[in-house]
């Protein structure tokens, strides 16, 4: 009996320790986790929100941008994976106007296909696309996309 008391607390010391030491190992915050919500205004660290769209941008990662809580660093995050990996599924995650528009327009520029000009909801934002799309392309059918005739027809002169 007492070789069974002194392995039974054994055990129960052995599952409080366990027990103590898992519940600090996941009360600790890890990642981007440890930095403050906002960046301080003596700039000596990152927010969170930089901390997750550096790791987007670096790792090539459209989950880190999930993570982001503030619109301007997720719509950012967003915005420049989907050009760089020229998903235009991402575009559709940014929610700032302006910035939905430079998603698409850089889309189209990064793989010359004026089809995501379209996707821009602005009619002045989506003219100046497809107007920079026919330049770099350089190609005057990408021109009759564009809606306002006198822009229309300043893109056709100037290729």
């Amino acid at each position: 009996m007492g070789k069974g008391l002194i392995i039974t607390l054994i055990i129960v010391i052995l599952l409080i320790a366990g027990g103590t030491f898992a519940y600090f190992k996941l009360s600790q915050k890890t990642g981007c986790e440890v930095y403050p919500d906002q960046i301080p205004s003596d700039g000596s660290s990152m927010s969170k929100d930089s901390c997750y769209y550096t790791q987007a941008k670096t790792l090539n990662d459209a989950s880190q941008c999930d993570e982001i809580e503030g619109t301007q660093w997720a719509d950012s995050c967003y915005s420049e994976l989907a050009i760089s990996l020229q998903q235009d599924s991402l575009c559709s995650k940014v929610k700032e106007s302006t910035k939905i528009s430079d998603c698409y327009q850089g889309l189209a520029e990064a793989t010359r296909n004026p089809s995501y000009c379209s996707y821009i909801p602005t009619l002045s934002a989506k003219d100046n696309c497809y107007a920079v799309l026919a330049g770099t392309l350089p190609d005057i059918t990408v021109c009759d996309y564009i809606e306002n005739s006198a822009q229309k027809e300043n893109c056709k002169k100037f290729l």
